[in-house]
């Protein structure tokens, strides 16, 4: 039995946009022996699109054990189950509702990462939100198609006995706390669309790693809530897409597997591509706004549970995006194409190396500011083009290989010169192998290979990641970095020695692991001016963590005599940064007057990891009688 679907106009603008190659599309008008097997044996939870009386799309969840979904051929399943409380499906398929209404669905089997497309009409229905949240459906299939397992976390559901009965709903145009902390935690979300050209509804999920959905908050309250996430690449059928391109209207959900909490959202999307995506989410090329105009927030509503929290994330998820005003330092400013050369490296430890990079006498520097970053484009190099699924490197499938790595000052043992900060004909960048990465591999064996000389486009110069001391009376500078997150500090050298002959002191809390003891040895042997201030320079306080080999427990005794002999006023520990470090930092900076701290707005600047950071954050945002100026960067995307 062949299939005769065409991709419908919405569909076509789309893939047309976006320059995908003639393909067939892939949905049949009935179910395969192999979707009925899984339908009607594996899937253990249904979401189902459907329209309320206004024409608005509606996502809900139902769910039951495997087998609670019917066949009963190929073109019509059942299914008796419930739905949780506030679920919009008591609505949308009110027995009021005349006609055969549309619906669509998406089942899936979590636990495997498996799932499956259905669209058609509701030919039967009975539910009813009093009698125990019992929905009963049969449903006329008109299209059916698998879908990949990609960006699904794996997770083990099950019916939990003696669930507390669900909470009151509540009916609001624009997004509570509650819902914001729900979505921005979740890992993946459900949405319905309608196309009116075809006349169906899709369903399908968006997933990646939690916190891809990012939020924009309304500057007023009664303002509508937007949410933006990039669109991963999938299979280039874009049948979302392709029905929002000319119904802009859409459904979502966003379930809460642990707790039970559910957010139902009704409103309408914008595709946004090329320059106007990336100002939203820098180094997005397709993203979509969905501004809220309905929202359901409502708790203890998901019927099925996963007892332990997930762990098995999609490795083709990639890492978060972030708006560009909640990182700044992610946007750049493009410069007239031209290409830098790989001219020679410096191994450090075994995993950080300084690279160097020759600039073509074409590009200016006379806008460059001490301590940004360069964007870099290694796509050309790396990039095999577009593939639906790649296991042996899941990463690669949305990775744009532009990477951006802050520029440190000229250090003082290069070719026997001594700094003269950024702005010079060579660019040197402190870069950490990722060993499971792409980019910094491929480095590392292009200098093995001598022969072989590596240029690549230099896409742009940004950044505002820029330390300046806190107001008079304290006049001080506090950083806390981890590992490669010195590199701020290499990167402002200029800035910071002019800075230190005001006197001002540069409080440096540095954690470094053991395996890259030799890092710290280095700063100091090549950035001497920094540590050699009498009333002003950097107050090292140095926190050596992990376990290491006899060769690096040696390194770390040389390390000691280092820091004692080139860094006045600076110690160093064995053991990581605690919470009255920060503390004693700042009491130091304050001064004590009678026990009493003294009053001061204090700065603070983080270069860490993620959880690091979290950390951070919540000691210096614990005591409210200090007020508190901090600014973070991170290694993240």
């Amino acid at each position: 039995m062949m299939h005769a679907f065409d991709f419908h106009k919405g569909e076509k603008q789309i893939r047309s946009l976006l320059r995908c190659p003639p393909t067939e599309n892939p949905t049949v008008p009935y179910l395969r022996p192999n979707a009925a097997e899984f339908l009607f044996t594996k899937a253990s939870l249904l979401a189902l699109g459907t329209l309320d009386t206004q024409g608005r799309p509606w996502t809900s969840i139902v769910s039951g054990k495997p087998g609670f979904i019917l066949g009963l051929n190929q073109n019509t399943i059942a299914f008796s189950t419930a739905a949780g409380n506030g679920d919009p499906i008591f609505e949308t398929l009110a027995e009021s509702v005349n006609g055969e209404p549309l619906i669509s669905g998406l089942a899936m089997d979590l636990s495997a990462r498996r799932r499956w497309k259905l669209a058609g009409k509701v030919t039967m229905r009975k539910v009813d939100s009093l009698d125990d949240g019992k929905v009963q459906v049969l449903m006329h299939v008109e299209q059916a198609m698998g879908n990949c397992p990609k960006y699904i976390t794996i997770r083990e559901l099950s019916p939990l006995p003696n669930l507390p009965p669900p909470s009151a709903i509540t009916k609001t145009t624009y997004l509570s706390p509650s819902a914001v902390s729900l979505i921005t935690s979740c890992d993946l979300f459900f949405i319905s669309s309608h196309s009116t050209a075809s006349n169906d509804m899709d369903t399908n999920l968006r997933g990646g790693s939690r916190g891809f959905v990012r939020v924009l908050l309304p500057e007023a309250h009664c303002e509508p809530t937007s949410l933006v996430w990039p669109d991963y690449s999938g299979n280039r059928l874009y049948q979302t897409l392709g029905n929002l391109a000319i119904n802009p209207h859409a459904g979502l959900t966003f379930p809460d597997f642990t707790t039970g909490n559910i957010v139902y959202l009704t409103g309408h999307t914008e595709i946004l591509t090329g320059e106007e995506a990336s100002k939203i989410i820098p180094r997005t090329s397709v993203l979509i706004k969905f501004v809220v105009e309905e929202a359901h927030f409502v708790e203890n509503s998901l019927l099925m549970r996963e007892p332990n929290p997930a762990t098995g994330y999609s490795p083709y998820n990639p890492p978060v995006r972030y708006l560009a005003s909640e990182k700044p330092s992610s946007i750049y400013s493009p410069v007239a194409e031209s290409y830098v050369k790989l001219a020679s490296s410096t191994a450090i430890t075994p995993t950080i190396t300084l690279y160097s990079f020759d600039l073509p006498p074409t590009i200016s520097t006379e806008s460059w500011k001490d301590g940004q970053h360069v964007v870099l484009d290694f796509r050309l190099e790396l990039s095999a083009g577009y593939r639906h699924m790649n296991d042996e490197d899941p990463k690669s499938i949305n990775d744009d290989y532009i990477r951006t790595w802050t520029l440190v000052s000229r250090p003082l043992n290069i070719e026997g010169q001594a700094n003269s900060g950024s702005k010079t004909r060579k660019l040197y960048l402190l870069v950490r192998l990722i060993k499971n990465g792409t980019v910094t591999p491929f480095l590392a064996r292009t200098l093995s290979h001598k022969s072989q000389r590596l240029e690549v486009p230099l896409r742009g110069v940004g950044g505002e990641f820029f330390v300046t001391p806190s107001a008079a009376p304290n006049r001080c500078i506090n950083f806390i970095a981890a590992g490669v997150g010195i590199t701020p500090i290499l990167g402002q050298v200029e800035p910071l020695l002019a800075f230190f002959k005001e006197r001002i002191v540069l409080n440096l809390l540095w954690s470094v692991n053991i395996a890259d003891v030799d890092l710290p040895l280095w700063v100091l042997h090549s950035y001497p001016q920094l540590f050699h201030g009498l009333s002003g320079g950097v107050k090292l306080r140095l926190f050596i963590t992990g376990s290491g080999s006899k060769e690096e427990e040696s390194t770390f005794s040389r390390l000691q005599n280092a820091v004692s002999a080139h860094a006045m006023g600076s110690h160093i520990e064995r053991r990581r940064i605690q919470k009255e470090d920060v503390a004693s930092a700042e009491r130091e900076n304050l001064g004590e007057v009678e026990g009493e701290v003294r009053n001061g707005r204090e700065k603070w600047y983080l270069c860490t990891g993620d959880a690091m950071r979290k950390q951070l954050l919540s000691w210096l945002h614990d005591d409210e009688a200090l007020e508190r100026e901090v600014f973070w960067e991170d290694f993240s995307y």
